[in-house]
């Protein structure tokens, strides 16, 4: 959800598992459009992209049982 917005998105990963351990990386491009947003713009000085580009990279780790 984004300004008020809900859509389903795929999100295209590389994922990396090994014994206790996990990698996954990605990247897409949303449009404000798509959630209803408006473009800033100010008279010529600011002038916002309809596309963002996100970047992830998130690494997670098996929980340590011994707690």
């Amino acid at each position: 959800a984004l300004h008020g917005t809900t859509r389903a998105l795929t999100l295209p990963i590389d994922l990396e598992i090994n014994a206790d351990r996990l990698r996954a990386r990605g990247e897409l491009t949303i449009r404000h459009e798509d959630f209803g947003m408006k473009r800033v713009k100010v008279a010529g000085v600011v002038n916002v992209a309809d596309e963002l580009d996100i970047d992830f990279d998130i690494h997670g780790r098996r929980a340590d049982d011994r707690q």
